[in-house]
This record gives structure tokens, sequence and C-alpha cells, in this order.
């Protein structure tokens, strides 16, 4: 505090106020701006502009409330704090929708929406934090600014920073947002089951799931699936290894696609496809599947239902001591006739194109003198027939590799290691064995040569399976349009 005969300068504690103290019935004659100035100057208040315009709106002539404020300090601008501003469609923060179902009512099983990137991406822009900007007190000293932070998202490496600050996707996958970092992530992990809080779940990549599977809820994933729980009579689908040690009840509406090999604790009232090999570690229960591999159970049981295989069949028991019928088919699988069965018919219809449009070439060729529109046709028929050739080429080339990989499968067998129950019934290609009563095992039953079926107990020799159960043959079907001939496929 400087003070000159009863005039005093007060400035606060923190420098951001300086007050002018004009006690009553002071001598006016020091409420002159040259006096107030030298009075200020002497209090270590700096002369700023806005001091000299306080200092100058004084009258000495006038009564003037005491205190008078004749300088504040400028304060601080903070900086800004650094941020993601993602690009448009690309929050993966974002609250997702709630989509109605077909009837117009909310579909509270719908799951989340994943973002689907590609290599190269501009997925948003990273704005650095600025320093912000010194303010000033009344003596003239800098007050500091307080920096802006970094942006509250990590950067993964899937994920890079140009000196634009553009993000830009470095791999194809989802983007995702967890614990604070953002990636290009090519596995979805659901850490509990998939339920009400989850939603379905529909993934490009892999998805690895600790918890089980609701009833009614759907899950999809583009490559691998695992599911650690019990999956309840829910929709799976993975294009590629299925892991479920936790097994499925499906309560007979429970399905399951897989696009490569699967390998379960337990399946109950399954319906699906399985591509690849099928490994069960306890039971297959009344489930309707289609394996395209060989399905390995050396110490479970494969009850009731009808399994459908393109191998062999490894398995410790077959059937139940109550009789329950279980059909168990090897060899000609449903989706190997139509996946062949389709490109046979893509070659058709390929050819026949290629008929129509060869016919039309002529006929526009047959004209010695075109039009301007026969001559731009027969430009467009030539490019039909170039395309049309090549598809026939890649769909011959589909056929062949499908034809060679059914006449490359090996003779289907069945070990079975304990007992066949009656009640089975066996279907090999074409021939069909029930067993009406049980056998022992361990039992080999294969096939010769000539298709016929024949069995092996133990280490024994081996004799006709209608030694055990009764065998009957069924005449080769007719070839149609639709379906490959016998001949060809035996070719």
């Amino acid at each position: 505090m400087t003070s000159s005969g009863d005039i005093t300068i007060r400035i606060s504690h923190d420098a951001t106020e300086a007050c002018l103290l004009v006690p009553p019935g002071c001598d006016r004659a020091l409420l002159s701006p040259s006096s107030l100035l030298m009075l200020v100057q002497q209090a270590g208040v700096a002369l700023t502009p806005q001091v000299r315009q306080a200092i100058g709106a004084i009258r000495p002539d006038t009564a003037q409330a005491s205190p008078i404020v004749i300088a504040r300090a400028i304060p601080p601008t903070p900086g800004t704090n650094g941020r993601l501003e993602w690009a448009e469609g690309y929050a993966p923060d974002a609250p997702p929708s709630t989509p109605e179902s077909g009837s117009g009512s909310v579909d509270h099983h719908a799951g989340r929406r994943y973002l689907h990137v590609r290599a190269g991406d501009v997925v948003g822009t990273l704005h650095p934090p600025t320093e912000g900007i010194d303010g000033c007190d009344v003596r003239g000293n800098a007050i500091r600014a307080t920096p802006g932070r970094a942006a509250a998202v990590r950067l993964h490496a899937s994920l890079s920073v140009d000196p634009d600050g553009r993000v830009i996707a470095q791999r194809e996958g989802v983007l995702t947002l967890r614990d604070g970092e953002v990636e290009v992530s090519q596995a979805l992990e659901i850490n509990g089951p998939v339920d009400f809080s989850s939603g379905n779940i529909d993934f490009a990549g892999d998805v690895y799931i600790s918890g089980g599977v609701r009833a009614g809820f759907r899950v999809k994933a583009g490559r691998a699936l695992r599911v650690g729980g019990l999956a309840e009579a829910s929709a799976i689908e993975c294009a590629g290894d299925f892991d479920a040690p936790g097994g499925m009840a499906g309560d007979g509406r429970g399905t399951l696609e897989v696009g490569g090999t699967a390998r379960v604790a337990y399946l109950d009232a399954v319906s699906g496809t399985i591509k690849g090999d099928l490994f069960v570690e306890r039971e297959l229960i009344a489930c309707r599947l289609a394996v395209g591999g060989s399905v390995r159970s050396p110490a479970g049981t494969v009850l009731g239902g009808t399994l459908a295989l393109a191998s062999s069949l490894d398995v410790r028991v077959l059937g139940s001591e109550a009789g329950t019928p279980t059909v168990v088919r090897l060899g000609d699988l449903p989706m190997d006739r139509a996946a062949l069965a389709g490109a046979m018919r893509r070659v058709t219809a390929a050819r026949a194109r290629l008929a129509r449009c060869t016919e039309e070439e002529l006929m526009l060729r047959v004209n010695p003198r075109p039009c301007a529109a026969e001559k731009e046709r027969l430009t467009e028929v030539a490019y039909e027939l170039s395309e049309i050739r090549r598809a026939i080429v890649a769909a011959e080339a589909d056929l062949a590799q499908l034809e060679a990989l059914y006449r490359g499968r090996p003779r289907p067998s069945i070990v079975v290691h304990h007992t066949i129950h009656a009640g089975v019934s066996l279907h090999v290609d074409a021939s069909i064995a029930v067993f009406s009563r049980a056998v022992r095992g361990p039992l080999h039953i294969e096939t010769d040569a000539s298709g016929a079926l024949l069995c092996r107990i133990g280490s024994g020799p081996s004799r006709p399976l209608a030694d055990l159960a009764r065998v009957t043959t069924l005449p080769a079907p007719a070839a149609t349009p639709e379906s490959p001939s016998t001949a060809r496929l035996a070719a």
C-alpha cells in the first residue's frame, strides 16, 4: 500500500486489482492526474492505457465514492484441450439407434453397429492442445496460462496421424473405442454374456465371448468365434472355426452355421451346418446336423436326431438303451449336392447366354450395310461374348474343383468304441443299415470297393454288416438337370 497525504493506493494480495482510497475531506489538489499518476507509479502499478483512462476520469472538484478501482489484471486465456474429431459416420462411441422390428415395435435384441473400415480410410482429425494466452497482473507481471491437456483418447498402432492431423486406418477391420483407446480391431471381445446389455453381435472379424449367449439372441462372426459359457436357444454363425467349451442347449430352436471346424462340449437339440470337422467332448442329443468333414467324439454319445457327415464318425455310443431313433448319414451330403448342382446351373446358364449372343452376333454381321445403332450393338455383343467366355471358364473351374473334392474324399467309415443300440439306422451312400438289437464294440464299419457295407468287431475279421443289422440297398437315382449324375460324380 502506497499513500500520499491521505490518499492511498491499495493492491490486492494477488495483484489482480489496484484501488485508490480517497478519505473524506482530503486535499483535492492531490487528485490531479499528474499527482495520481506519480502516486500510482510509486505504488508499482503498471501505467497501462486502461490505468491512465481510469485516472483521467477522476475529477478533483467532484466527490468520489471510495475506493476507486484504477487497475484490474488481464486474466489468462487457458489453452484448449486436444480432441479427436470424428469424420462423419465414423464415431464408434455414438449411441446406437434402437431399430424397430417388422411389426413396428422396438427390437430390444438389436446390437450396436460396428464400423467397418479399410486401410487408408480417414476416420477423423486429431486436434492438438493449445498453450493458451498469458495474462498480466496490475504490476505488469505475467500470469501464466494453463495449457490444454492432450486428447483424452489414445491411438492404437493400427491408426496413424499425418502432418495435417488426419487419423488414418492402417489396416482393415472394425473401428472400436475401448478404455480410452481407438483401434482398428480384427477381433471383438465381449466380457460377459450376449444378452440385452450387448444386443445381437454382427462382427466382421474374430469374436470372443467370455460368457454365454442367451436365448433369442444372434451372434455372427466374419471369422473365428469362441463362446466361453452356455449358448442357449440362439442363432450362432461364423465363417471360421467355432469353439464352445460351455456347449449349446438349443431347445429345438438353436441353430449353428460354421464355416470351419467346430469344437464343442455338447450340442442338445441344435440344427445347422458345419463345413469342417466336428469335435464333441460329451454328446450330440436330438440334433439335425450336416458336417462337411468328420465327427470325432471317442468319449461321447450320438443320441437321437439326424447326423449327416461326409467323412468318418468316431464315437463311443450310438443311440440309447431306450431305442431312441438315431439316424447317421455318411457320404452324400445335401450341401455337397447343392454346391455341385449350383455350379452346374451356372455353367449351363453361361453356355445358354453364349449361344444367344453368338447367334445375335451372326445376325448383325450378315448385314452388309449396318446402321450406327447396329454397329454400336455389335461392339456391345463382342464385349458381352468376352465376359461370358470368362464366366464360363471360372464356372467350369469351380465345378471341376468341387467334383475333384467330392471324388477325393476317403471312403466313409464308422468307429463305435462301446455300443450301437437298437433304433440306430446308418445311411452310407445307397445302403441303409437298421439295428434292431444292441451291438457291443469296438465296432468298425466301412465299405469295400463295390460299396458294400462291412464290419469288424475288435480285432476280428471283416464280415458283412448284414450279419448284425438289416441292410437295404436303394437303387441309384436318375440324373436330372438340377443334380449331378451318379456316373459323373463317380468318374
